[in-house]
């Protein structure tokens, strides 16, 4: 089965999904906002290339990711741990030195948790936040024109990766370059002082967010179907690191990666001016309705293109229960 299959029953089981959809849920009685996501051993990490300090960052850090996506606080946090009984206190204690310095750094309070034990660790953390006078949604009312922006680059994570399970492709690279894409990897940093730079600076309540921690390709195409628009991209206004084109399939590491919990939106031009252009980066526009053209079209300086679709999208989008 596929994740898409899990979601469906559960929305033909549950009476009420009315809150599902998006990564971030809105509560609006409590005017707060709330998320949570799993790190699984072996599956999103491995203790031979990864460390426990890093591990509890990373725990939160994607949770506040989905937070800032929203345009939302982070306030608060809670921890589930699952544990095999060779976990040490040494590891224990680094890991939420982890969790500490995150919580430390946008204010954020730890609010209780749960520890079971099991075969494998299994990191949960559920992270709160409070709602701003601007609010940001998968799907809003954009318009043809409105440009489409990213902070930070692609690929880099996915790199990091590669390189930490693949030593062939560390030859390729200099060493204070393997140290930056590991560090990309295993410890991300959510774009919460992004987040807030959009917040001072505009006042337009039509931005359609999602975070790109499943690739930026998935966001792409996210966001223009659930808005029903066209997106045209140009290739080479993706920020990325100029040494991935070191690798022959570098577009896929841009474009599939995942993990870099940048922060993909559409707004309108006049907001575009008012943010710092080192930020925030203009890749491309809305276009045409989507039903007269592909979702989304990548340019390429050479008058090529490629597309996303909903055939390679099903293609290439990172799928957790392939093969079961």
């Amino acid at each position: 089965m596929k994740e898409e299959n899990f979601l469906n029953i559960i929305s033909k089981v549950m009476n009420n999904t009315s809150l599902l959809g998006d990564d971030c849920a809105y509560l609006s009685e409590y005017k707060i906002y709330v998320t949570c996501d799993n790190l699984i051993e072996n599956v999103h990490f491995n203790l031979k290339t990864t460390d426990a300090f890093s591990l509890g960052y990373k725990s939160v850090a994607v949770n506040l990711s989905d937070l800032a996506s929203n345009l939302s606080t982070p306030k608060y946090i809670l921890v589930g741990l699952s544990l095999p009984n060779y976990i040490d206190e040494v590891f224990f204690k680094d890991l939420y030195c982890g969790i500490n310095e995150i919580c430390n750094k946008y204010n954020i309070k730890l609010a209780g948790g749960d520890i079971t034990s099991s075969k494998h660790i299994c990191i949960s953390v559920c992270a709160l936040g409070e709602k701003n006078k601007i609010t940001a949604r998968r799907k809003s009312n954009i318009s043809l024109g409105d440009f489409v922006c990213v902070t930070g680059e692609f690929g880099s994570s996915a790199l990091g990766f590669n390189i930490l399970n693949n030593f062939n492709i560390k030859k390729y690279f200099q060493e204070e370059n393997i140290s930056y894409f590991i560090q990309k990897h295993i410890k991300p940093e959510p774009r919460i002082y992004e987040m807030f730079e959009i917040l001072n600076n505009i006042n337009s309540k039509n931005i359609s967010m999602m975070d790109t921690s499943d690739g930026l390709g998935d966001a792409l195409y996210k966001l223009s179907t659930i808005n029903n628009v066209n997106l045209e991209i140009e290739f080479d206004k993706i920020p990325h690191h100029p040494d991935l084109k070191k690798i022959s399939n570098y577009k896929d590491y841009i474009f599939w990666g995942g993990e870099d919990y940048e922060l993909l939106f559409i707004i309108n031009k006049d907001d575009y001016q008012k943010l710092d252009k080192n930020l925030f980066h203009k890749i491309g526009v809305v276009t045409e309705n989507i039903n007269t053209i592909p979702p989304v079209l990548i340019h390429y300086q050479n008058n090529t293109y490629d597309i996303i679709n909903k055939e390679i999208y099903n293609k290439k989008v990172f799928n957790h229960f392939k093969g079961k």
